[in-house]
C-alpha cells in the first residue's frame, strides 16, 4: 500500500460518496441529498463492528473492548477538532468537496 495517509482520505471520501448516492431522492422536484444523521451513524456503526470482527486484534473479548475503546477516544478526539475547524472557519470540512450523484 502506497501512502496510508492517502489510502484513508480515499476511503473517506468514497464513504461520504455512498452516503451521498444513498441519500438521494426528489424534494420539490429536486434531486436532493437528505442525509438521516442518526440512521447513517448507526449504518456506520455496523460497518465498523464488521471490520472489527475480522481484525487480529479483537479476536478476544478483551480486544474487542480494547478496540472499541480507542475508536470512541478518536471519534471524540476527531469531533472536537472538526467542531474547531467550523468554529475557526465557517465551513464544514466536507463542504469544500463537491460530491456528486455516481
Amino acid at each position: 500500500m502506497a501512502d496510508p495517509q492517502e489510502y484513508q482520505r480515499r476511503v473517506a471520501a468514497a464513504v461520504m460518496q455512498a452516503i451521498f448516492d444513498a441519500s438521494m431522492t426528489e424534494i420539490d422536484g429536486k434531486p436532493t441529498a437528505y442525509i438521516a444523521s442518526a440512521e447513517v451513524m448507526e449504518a456506520l456503526v455496523n460497518v465498523m463492528a464488521s471490520m472489527m470482527e475480522g481484525a487480529p486484534s479483537c479476536q478476544s473479548s478483551a480486544g474487542i473492548r480494547e478496540m472499541s475503546a480507542a475508536v470512541a477516544r478518536k471519534l471524540n478526539v476527531r469531533t472536537r477538532e472538526m467542531r474547531q475547524i467550523i468554529e475557526e472557519t465557517g465551513q464544514r470540512p466536507f463542504d469544500s468537496i463537491t460530491i456528486r450523484p455516481s
